[in-house]
């Protein structure tokens, strides 16, 4: 984590601008974004991250705050979706930078807040916990959200300019003339399923290239024919295991930043190799005591829906420690393990788990489609146990030979060389 506070001086390295961080992290990936005031007249952020290789959903509040004129020149460009509400309880400021960053703070996307105003927003890292819930918070938003016309920017910039001054009166016009959208944060209705055909293109998309990179990390791997686990423990596991090292002492903080794609195999086999060597006979704790237990307590604990439905909560919470993103979460909550079981607990039923655990494993169809469900379906996701634990705890059970993916493993595959990030 780090702030962002729109100075020209940053410890990190260039200028401490929302701009700037925009543009460095969010190349050739998809950005949530949802603000109160948007005003992107001056530095063309926006046009920027689009010829970036960007795909924008912007969520903008039609107030005095906002410019009609500079939504009209955005409306129409690729890989941008647009919605709205008028609603003046509408106030987050929200970046979302795939499965990388995500930015909360004081910053519209304003000429000013971006660059000029003194503002404080923190810089939140994938592996730190609960970063997926700030998707469920946007998708809540898109959901509810009108989406925006070219038709609607006119009318709202007829009433801004035939009432300039008259804020009040150009919020009942607003109202009267667009209508009311407000986000029903005070509903004792449950949430939508959030946007299905859109999480479904944007996790084949992001899916494939991390696979490519995985199965050519792979075919390395095993042409080497070295091995730190006994030839029983499944190679894409232990090629996890492989990449958690690297994270853990190789590609460590921001190191994998800035790190090219290497398109030549024998280079990155060059790389690889000796890494390997040393990951192979390397004295490393985790690795030594822990790794193969893990993966073995979860398979066991759940190897079958007999199997899962005989355990009781305490055994089945305890399985659920052996899944890394899950026992990570420990370090985030107050009071640490004791804590987060009384959490996590509390705020389930055993049936809701095992409900969600059935479905992620055993049930037919899709599996992204039931990976989408764990993570967004309120029928299946459960409290405490998000994205990065549904996808791993997957990872450790198909039987289709689908690696585990997260933020620390697509780090490391950057920090080879893979260029996944």
């Amino acid at each position: 984590m780090r702030l962002i506070t729109n100075d020209n001086y940053s410890p990190f390295g260039g200028k401490n601008h929302m701009e700037s961080c925009l543009l460095e992290v969010a190349k050739n990936r998809s950005v949530d974004i949802a603000v109160a005031f948007f005003t992107d007249t001056q530095t063309n952020l926006l046009r920027k991250m689009i010829e970036n290789g960007c795909y924008v959903r912007l969520i903008v509040r039609l107030n005095y705050g906002t410019s009609p004129d500079a939504l009209l020149k955005i409306i129409d460009y690729p890989n941008t979706q647009i919605r709205f509400f008028t609603s003046k309880h509408f106030h987050p400021k929200m970046y979302i930078v795939e499965n990388s960053k995500a930015y909360i703070g004081s910053s519209n996307f304003t000429d000013s807040g971006l660059r000029r105003n003194q503002e404080v927003n923190v810089e939140i890292d994938s592996e730190e916990f609960d970063f997926e819930s700030l998707y469920d918070v946007f998708n809540r938003y898109w959901d509810e959200a009108q989406v925006l016309e070219k038709s609607t920017i006119k009318q709202f910039k007829n009433i801004i300019t035939e009432n300039p001054q008259g804020r009040n009166d150009a919020s009942v016009f607003l109202k009267n003339t667009i209508g009311e959208s407000e986000y029903k944060n005070v509903s004792g209705d449950k949430p939508k399923t959030n946007n299905w055909q859109y999480y479904s293109s944007e996790f084949k998309r992001v899916y494939q290239e991390f696979l490519s990179a995985f199965e050519k990390l792979s075919r390395i791997y095993i042409e080497h024919g070295k091995r730190r686990f006994d030839s029983s423990f499944p190679i894409r596991i232990e090629i996890d295991r492989f990449l958690w090292w690297i994270r853990e002492y190789k590609a460590k903080g921001e190191s994998y930043k800035g790190v090219q794609r290497e398109p030549d195999e024998n280079k990155l086999r060059d790389k690889i190799l000796p890494l390997i060597d040393e990951f192979v006979v390397a004295t490393v704790p985790y690795l030594d005591r822990k790794a193969e237990a893990d993966y073995y307590a979860v398979r066991n604990g759940f190897s079958s829906i007999d199997t899962l439905e005989k355990l009781d909560f305490e055994e089945l919470f305890e399985t659920l420690t052996h899944v890394h993103a899950f026992n990570d979460c420990q370090r985030y909550t107050l009071g640490g393990r004791p804590a987060q079981k009384e959490n996590f607990t509390t705020k389930n039923s055993l049936d809701d788990v095992k409900k969600l655990i059935v479905h992620l494993i055993y049930d037919d169809g899709d599996y992204i489609r039931r990976i989408y469900d764990c993570c967004r379906n309120p029928s299946y996701k459960i409290a405490g146990f998000g994205d990065a634990c549904v996808t791993e705890l997957y990872g450790i059970m198909n039987q289709d030979n689908i690696p585990i993916r997260n933020g620390r493993i697509e780090k490391s595959l950057e920090w080879l060389g893979f260029g996944v990030v």
